[in-house]
């Protein structure tokens, strides 16, 4: 795991409780050449290590030192478990977009359903707002039903002069729980013909990646 952090002083608050203060974290190990690529800085971050929650306050987000996010107070997971809460940034460089930084905030809406609201700007572009909806059902025990539904939305691309959009639904399961009917539905559909070339998220949305019950 190439993901570390250092902080100022460290201070125990109680029992798997922990309160960092000017805290660093990054996924992205050093080059050799200095600080790396990306960092997220915060004034005071504390970890409750029962509960698998952070919250930051003071929080930024860098990259190669230009600040990308200020947030006054934040909460994020600090484990692999279903939590409301931010999500790591993903970050590309795109020779037409230009610099991308995609910051999702998850909703555990239920144990079988959750919702993704990621906000990506774009140098070159503009601003992406991507939601994501998906669910797994089930008829009966031996009759499972998941799907998931994508719509992107960008008000103002730069580089096309027109607003943009995209639409990804996916379903696939039992029709009914009496009979063996299985009904399988993908529809996609785009505000241009240019989307597809564009942007890929909307096609390869994370809909295989289906929330458990």
């Amino acid at each position: 795991d190439r993901a570390g952090g250092r902080a100022e002083r460290i201070d125990v608050l109680g029992q798997q409780r922990l309160a960092a203060t000017q805290a660093l974290y990054t996924s992205c190990p050093r080059d050799g050449s200095g600080d790396p690529a990306w960092m997220l800085t915060a004034r005071r971050v504390e970890l409750d290590l029962q509960a698998q929650e952070g919250v930051a306050e003071g929080a930024r987000l860098e990259f190669l030192g230009v600040p990308l996010l200020v947030w006054p107070r934040l909460s994020f997971p600090t484990s692999d478990a279903r939590r409301s809460g931010w999500l790591p940034p993903n970050i590309n460089l795109d020779s037409r977009s230009g610099f991308e930084v995609a910051v999702p905030y998850y909703y555990n809406l239920a144990p079988n359903r959750d919702y993704t609201l990621t906000t990506t700007p774009m140098t070159q572009r503009g601003v992406m707002f991507s939601n994501e909806f998906r669910y797994l059902e089930r008829l009966d025990p031996s009759k499972p039903f998941a799907g998931a539904a994508v719509f992107e939305f960008m008000p103002a691309d730069e580089l096309r002069k027109s607003s943009r959009w995209g639409l990804s639904v996916q379903h696939n399961g039992w029709a009914d729980e009496k009979s063996n009917l299985m009904l399988s539905m993908d529809v996609n559909l785009v505000s241009d013909n240019n989307y597809w070339s564009d942007f890929t998220s909307v096609s390869n949305s994370r809909s295989e990646e289906h929330t458990s019950e």
